[in-house]
């Protein structure tokens, strides 16, 4: 039973609705978040308000507005708005009864587990629910939740105050501002959710339990909507409800717009008397004090306003010359969207770039990016190499963007034009033609033929490909994807018919179009013909008769723009790109974005984003019968294909054309940089890498010798980033050992998530760290992952214990009941198994909590805990022979996190204890269900289930417990692991 200070049945509609957690049944009767608008005229910025809940509508949510009296024009506005939407409901009162009565009209018809009042005078951007929500449900005490904004006194950035000591009301950004400086702060910002006992009320989240508790707005004393929202925060207050600031969250106010300046004062001072007359002095004083003096809202602050900011260049590297990128193709394809969007973000960040088109394909341009304003001024035709020599006045760098380009560069090389030049490296253009063809001479050559200053690509496949084919070095940048054009359906939900689509093109053999037509025949074989295909990409004229039976079964589409294109990745469940290989698979990207799971060819870059199983199907393409049995396994899964679906929309959601842009300019600055000595070789990316080389060093005294033969040092690969930033340049450690200053780099730690933030975005740590290191060395599989998307190189070495882990435990005492014993990660308190053991809560029994952490606030057990501080209080804890025969590991893992729980694992069973564990991807295939451990799937349903009934299987835990020892002692030991470990060492010492 969920008790009433739990969050069960918001927290159930979280997992289903945004995550897509596995099995999670949400019950009819719980109501998604209701967003309440109350309007009384300003037409203008009511219909930006309106507007905005459109376009940012990224889960399902339902929109009331309550007209309270509003002119007719502005009635007007209303009922045509809700009358388009099929999530909008209107509420009109024919007099103004004033905001604070209006307001509780509309809560009186919401039943919802969590109501958003937001004033008509804003806008929202993608994701602003998803923050406030995740804010929302990070802690059950948690009952009001207000987003960071421009104008929301001591949540304003990125000032608080004006000159005069007033609120500052800052600038409003404009709609293309505000999108990406949420974009910006939702991925950049740390949520550390600030607690404080007022909050704004222009913007307001709140469960509805707090209804339950202190009733709604107090529309006797705060009639006409000042005061209102501070009365009804301390009401809160005194109920034991936190407020949190949701600190990743921007939303622009443009403040009272429905009443003059006068009227705002003269109301403000009404409220100030009211509110000293319920509360007292001394208790609104307090408030004030602890809103102003709130050390971490003003570290929030402080942070958000470095991403909020007027000048457009923030963050940018700065490059202040002019940018011409040579573009001879037609618009349409992958590659010209990449130049166009990431070139239109240049712009906006202050940088003038530009675009140069064959005169007979601007036409082209302005159809297909009518979206663009001013595209005209920036995309110039030419038709001549002397016009084109032309465009290239005032010009710094300029850029060829395919093979074809290459050859009108050397050109302009040769009459003289003093600028440096760039190749954007889009795909192997080599491999589009025979090696009897003019053409693949000149692609081959096109890597070669002029000196560019810098060469750069997408991803770390195409980097390599040219690397070992020319022995070029290419720059890893970031690829880039539209999410104004590519987004999810929020309201979309899996119908009994699978949705499939699939691109065709019959002209470009390498893109498997005959492949495609044979795989989709065998899948409506294999499900029966319950199919549904959508097929784009040509012309009808274009197909070849032998595939008629699949065409006249499928919606045939034809050739697309790119929002058809989006609209048909919203309605599919899979996307096949069943292509030879991808240099990068824009189109699977976008349908990740779309949340439509992809099936990319395990050949190419797809690897850059796509991770199989998690949030797309890789493919061998060449094996078509395993194909089509991994498609319509994938198809019948509804629950797995949910949860890749809400996958595969987080993992691209980074691919902005502002960060790709930003990355570009930090290649194009490198370039110009003179090259460094080399001074480190070893990059030791995590602290357990770190223990584990000291713990190894007596049997690897060999190697070890090598490596400070060689002049090898070892570093810590996050630890750098802040000398990177200071200096541009690599810290030089002492070459003996591990430093002082070694971080442990476990991207799902959320202690050190900022730094791999950081230095996924450090595009000029990373190649300092490829000119100049030897490589990376990891402790995980999933560490390795994310150290090779950003472009390094890693190698694994196994986990290890010490020899201190081998000694004998103390026997049970025998006839002891068993307690359960919880080891608490850091970041735990967000974890599903959490939220299993609030909902437990006294049915969990006799539990003692051990801590990795400091004690979560959120965590108010009555249970003992303990915090031991450092690995030997760990071992004399686990091995000490306490009443328990399994140890519960309570993690977050939606970020990963399978190095932790390995660790855990090995170290749960060399003390006898059974492993209870998050079942994670992540986790090693030696980690096995009931066999050295007990895996629990990732969801509260399953964890209380598992919680619930662990205390009596004693035997079962006592059985796994002691298979787990036996297999610890012969595998995870340092003389088990010394020959790889060896291997490995000697392969970086070869290298240097």
């Amino acid at each position: 039973m969920v008790h009433e200070d739990s969050d069960g049945p918001l927290l159930r509609w979280w997992l289903s609705h945004v995550e897509g957690r596995l099995g999670f049944k949400v019950e009819q009767d719980v109501v998604g978040p209701v967003v309440l608008v109350c309007v009384f005229n300003a037409a203008d910025v009511v219909a930006r308000c309106l507007d905005s809940l459109i376009f940012a509508r990224t889960v399902p949510y339902r929109v009331q507005i309550i007209d309270d009296g509003s002119e007719p024009t502005v009635a007007k506005i209303l009922r045509e708005w809700v009358d388009k939407v099929e999530f909008g409901s209107l509420l009109r009162h024919d007099q103004n009864l004033g905001y604070t009565a209006a307001l509780n009209s509309g809560l009186a018809e919401i039943r919802s587990e969590f109501v958003v009042i937001l004033n008509s005078d804003t806008e929202v951007a993608p994701g602003w629910m998803e923050g406030l929500l995740r804010c929302a449900l990070s802690d059950r005490h948690i009952g009001l939740v207000g987003p960071l904004s421009n104008a929301a006194s001591w949540q304003s950035v990125p000032e608080v105050f004006d000159e005069s000591g007033s609120f500052s009301k800052n600038q409003v950004p404009t709609t293309e501002q505000l999108k990406r400086w949420a974009t910006d702060l939702a991925a950049e910002s740390p949520p550390t959710y600030p607690r404080v006992p007022l909050l704004n009320g222009f913007c307001l989240g709140v469960k509805s339990k707090v209804f339950r508790a202190v009733g709604t707005f107090d529309q006797a004393n705060f009639p006409r909507g000042y005061g209102e929202e501070n009365d009804f925060c301390l009401r809160a207050g005194y109920a034991g409800f936190q407020l949190a600031v949701a600190n990743d969250v921007l939303v622009s106010h443009h403040k009272t717009m429905s009443f003059t300046t006068d009227q705002r004062l003269e109301l403000s001072r009404a409220a100030d008397l009211k509110l000293l007359e319920l509360h007292g002095a001394a208790r609104l004083h307090s408030a004030v004090a602890q809103c102003r003096e709130s050390l971490p809202l003003r570290r929030a602050r402080a942070w958000a306003s470095r991403i909020v900011s007027p000048l457009e260049v923030r963050r940018t590297p700065k490059f202040s010359g002019r940018i011409l990128f040579v573009l001879p193709a037609s618009a349409g394809g992958g590659g010209v969207h990449s130049v166009v969007q990431e070139a239109q973000a240049m712009r906006r960040m202050g940088v003038d770039a530009r675009l140069a088109v064959p005169a007979s394909f601007l036409a082209s341009y302005l159809d297909a990016y009518p979206d663009i304003q001013n595209l005209s001024q920036w995309v110039r035709p030419f038709a001549q190499i002397e016009e084109l020599e032309a465009l290239t006045e005032g010009v710094d760098l300029i850029i060829a963007t395919v093979f074809t380009s290459v050859a009108m560069i050397e050109q302009l090389q040769q009459r003289g034009i003093c600028a440096a030049f760039a190749y954007y490296v889009q795909d192997y253009e080599p491999w589009f033609y025979d090696e009897s063809e003019p053409a693949w001479l000149e692609a081959f050559s096109s890597y070669t033929r002029v000196e560019f200053a810098v060469l750069y690509a997408k991803t770390e496949w195409l980097c390599a490909q040219v690397a070992s084919a020319h022995s070029k070095r290419v720059v890893k940048v970031l690829p880039s994807i539209d999410h104004d054009v590519y987004y999810p359906n929020a309201d979309r939900v899996m119908t009994g018919v699978p949705v499939i689509s699939a691109m065709l093109r019959p002209s470009t053999p390498r893109r498997g179009p005959e492949r495609t037509i044979r795989v989709i025949r065998e899948i409506a074989r294999a499900l029966g013909n319950k199919l549904r295909v959508l097929l784009f990409g040509c012309e009808r004229h274009e197909l070849s008769d032998d595939w008629a039976d699949v065409i006249e079964s499928s919606e045939f589409l034809g050739q697309l723009n790119r929002a058809d294109v989006a609209g048909v990745l919203r309605r599919s469940d899979l996307f096949l790109d069943l292509s030879d290989y991808q240099a990068f698979g824009r189109t699977a990207a976008e349908a990740m974005a779309c949340g439509c799971v992809p099936v990319v060819p395990s050949a190419g870059g797809t690897g850059e984003y796509a991770v199989d199983r998690v949030n797309s199907l890789v493919v061998d393409v060449q094996d078509e019968p395993v194909c089509v049995q991994r498609i319509v396994e994938a198809l019948q899964a509804k629950d797995s294909l949910r949860a890749m679906r809400a996958r595969a929309i987080a993992a691209v959601a980074k691919y902005t054309p502002f960060a790709a842009a930003r990355s570009e300019l930090a290649a194009f600055l490198l370039a110009a940089k003179p090259a460094e000595p080399a001074g480190v070789s070893i990059f030791l990316a995590d602290q357990h890498v770190g223990q584990h080389w000291r713990g190894l060093s007596s049997h690897c005294s060999d190697v070890v010798d090598a490596l400070s033969k060689a002049d090898l040092a070892i570093a810590s690969l996050c630890g750098m980033i802040d000398h990177i930033d200071a200096t541009g340049a690599l810290p030089v450690p002492a070459s003996n050992g591990c430093p002082p200053w070694l971080l442990d780099a476990d991207p799902s730690h959320p202690r050190f998530a900022e730094q791999w933030r950081r230095l996924r975005q450090s595009t000029v740590a990373v190649e300092l760290v490829k000119q100049h290191a030897a490589g990376t060395l990891v402790y995980s599989e999933w560490t390795r992952m994310e150290a090779e998307a950003i472009g390094l190189t890693a190698k694994v070495l196994p986990l290890v214990l010490s020899d201190d882990w081998s000694a004998s435990m103390p026997p049970t005492s025998a006839g002891t009941q068993p307690r359960l014993l919880f080891i608490v990660l850091e970041g735990a308190e967000r974890s599903a198994a959490a939220a299993a053991m609030v909902e437990l809560g006294d049915q969990l029994g006799d539990v003692v909590l051990a801590l990795e952490c400091e004690r979560p606030v959120a965590w108010q057990f009555e249970h003992p805990f303990l915090q031991p501080a450092t690995e030997s209080d760990w071992r004399e804890l686990l091995m000490c022979g306490g009443p328990w025969r399994a140890g519960v590991v309570v993690a977050e893992t939606s970020d990963g996190g399978g190095g932790r729980l390995e660790l855990w694992q090995m170290r749960l069973a060399a003390a006898g204890l059974c492993p209870v564990l998050p079942r994670c991807p992540e986790l090693p295939l030696t980690v096995q269900d009931g066999v050295n451990s007990i895996l629990v799937g990732d969801n509260v349903p399953s964890w209380f289930a598992v919680l619930a009934g662990l205390r009596e299987r004693s035997n079962e835990l006592q059985a796994i417990g002691q298979r787990a020892q036996m297999e610890v002692r012969d595998t995870c030991f340092a003389a088990h692991v010394q020959s790889t470990w060896k291997e490995i060492l000697r392969e970086f010492v070869a290298r240097k």
